[in-house]
């Protein structure tokens, strides 16, 4: 399900990372495209600290989300498009 045009604007995730697990945790992308197929950018890697996360703007309605490869980030900030989450 996408969020309707809304979903066609660069999508930014600025998160301040305070703690990782050991051996560290990576990132990914999973978006639909045009044709409402999914497909995952690969991987990379969080730093603790400030990270900021982002998927290019689009010319169609899609589903873009930012997946984490452990449960076992930390973090104390999470903003999404300018907006802060609440994260407790």
């Amino acid at each position: 399900k996408t969020d309707g045009t809304s979903s066609q604007a660069e999508q930014t995730v600025v998160i301040n990372i305070t703690q990782l697990p050991a051996g560290g945790a990576n990132f990914r992308i999973y978006r639909t495209n045009a044709g409402g197929s999914g497909f995952s950018a690969g991987l990379t890697a969080l730093e603790l600290g400030e990270n900021t996360l982002y998927a290019p703007a689009t010319a169609f309605n899609r589903t873009c989300k930012f997946q984490f490869s452990s449960s076992a980030v930390e973090f104390d900030s999470f903003v999404h498009n300018g907006v802060e989450k609440k994260t407790n």
